[in-house]
């Protein structure tokens, strides 16, 4: 699933950073041949971490963030993020957060700002916290409105049973 979220996000050959624990098994490195791996800087630190890593490693001002385990991921999805961003009236947030009715967030699947989530997962990781969202504490974030269009791009896949029923009903677009 690495491998094919991978793909779908660089098919406009936007760099692309994977983050990871450890380093990655030589035929997965091999697949990602032409990505930078950012290792966790933060030994169990949970996603938070991870991203934070990642972050740091980012060259530009804004970065989105995926989760390899969301195999319908799009680079039109992250299109969409970055001209709601665009759109935004200054000053500009420091993250799009897609949001579903529910108020439920996918902040694997969002849109930061790079400086801004830095301090924020920085200080959210010294005082414990490994939630995403804990990043984004005191900042501006634009809540991007996940409309029905938007659910199988954020299917995500994380048992064994999950893999199953997507491969079983097809849902992998």
């Amino acid at each position: 699933m690495v491998v094919r979220s991978y793909r779908r996000l660089t098919a406009l050959h936007w760099p692309c950073i994977v983050s990871a624990r450890t380093a990655l098994a030589p035929a997965l490195a091999g697949a990602l041949c032409d990505a930078e791996v950012a290792l966790d800087e933060i030994a169990d630190g949970g996603p938070l971490a991870g991203l934070y890593s990642a972050a740091r490693s980012t060259r530009t001002p804004l970065f989105f963030a995926a989760a390899a385990d969301l195999p319908n991921i799009s680079v039109d999805f992250a299109r969409a993020l970055l001209a709601a961003y665009d759109a935004a009236p200054e000053p500009k947030p420091s993250a799009v957060l897609p949001t579903w009715p529910d108020g439920h967030v996918e902040p694997l699947a969002a849109l930061y700002e790079r400086d801004a989530f830095v301090r924020g997962a920085g200080a959210a990781l010294e005082a414990g916290k490994r939630k995403v969202t804990a990043a984004l504490d005191g900042v501006r974030v634009l809540a991007y409105r996940v409309e029905a269009k938007d659910a199988s791009i954020l299917l995500n896949v994380n048992t064994p049973a999950d893999f199953e029923t997507l491969r079983r009903t097809g849902a992998a677009s």
